[in-house]
């Protein structure tokens, strides 16, 4: 049977997903001429040993590689330049879907956190959760507590997680140092990370696996909840292991609405 060598403009937009109009527009710029052009009805032709050639530009055009960079090359007639251009729009195109992979994982986090805060609000009180251990960065509690000066330390957090291709988790807070004459103090902010096995290791810290005691408030009901869960520890002859305050997802559409949670391993 012999093989059809001849396509119409047609045909070839149908079989390589691609428009007429693009076609028509590769053939101005002269990226990609017919192989054949019907003198009398003007009908343009292709051949199949050019579906290699429409397979590159479509690719390229996937990749958003304009079709004049593209025509650039093909332009030299080298095969050598083709394959150097390809082989650098490959490794720019793999940098960009690295870049997506990133972003999903931070929607799925983002997701993550905001369903955990649901669950943590729709308790009530003082209850026990039992906790992952978790990787987190954490810098110096600032001298100043103003909301500016706690919004400039948790910002320099991005920057960390940037530099070193973590995923942020959108759970972070406050860390307290506790002792039996002055309490509970702020002493770090943190900011819980998912790692890679190339991250330095000395750029992190660990929060432990276990049951913390918890309870969930907001600023007008913080005074209200903490003396909840004192008088839950002391009931139950608990010590305070590590104390944490997190700052919850609960409405990022509202400042005046934040609520945070309390954990205290025991």
């Amino acid at each position: 049977m012999e093989t059809k060598r001849l396509f119409t403009i047609g045909e070839i937009a149908a079989i390589k997903g691609m428009t007429v109009k693009a076609l028509r527009f590769y053939e101005k710029i002269g990226l990609l001429k017919p192989c054949h052009i019907d003198p009398f009805t003007r009908y343009r032709y292709y051949s199949i040993e050019q579906f290699i050639y429409l397979d590159i530009i479509k690719a390229s055009r996937a990749m958003d590689i304009s079709p004049k960079a593209l025509k650039e090359v093909v332009d030299t007639q080298e095969m050598n330049e083709l394959i150097r251009f390809l082989a650098a729009q490959k490794k720019r195109a793999e940098r960009k879907i690295e870049e997506m992979r990133r972003s999903i994982r931070n929607m799925e986090e983002v997701e993550r956190a905001i369903k955990a805060a649901s669950d943590s609000l729709s308790r009530h009180g003082v209850y026990v959760k039992n906790l992952p251990e978790r990787n987190v960065i954490t810098l110096a509690f600032p001298d100043k507590t103003s909301t500016e000066d706690a919004i400039i330390g948790f910002s320099s957090f991005d920057r960390i997680i940037e530099e070193n291709r973590l995923t942020n988790t959108y759970e972070a807070g406050v860390l307290f140092r506790y002792d039996e004459t002055a309490g509970a103090q702020p002493d770090r902010l943190f900011n819980a990370v998912r790692i890679h096995e190339d991250t330095d290791p000395s750029i992190l810290s660990v929060l432990p696996a276990g049951d913390y005691v918890c309870t969930c408030y907001s600023i007008s009901t913080a005074a209200e909840h903490m003396m909840l869960l004192t008088g839950y520890l002391q009931e139950n002859g608990l010590q305070p292991q590590l104390i944490l305050q997190v700052e919850l997802l609960n409405n990022i559409f509202s400042i005046e609405s934040s609520c945070f949670e309390m954990q205290i391993l025991i």
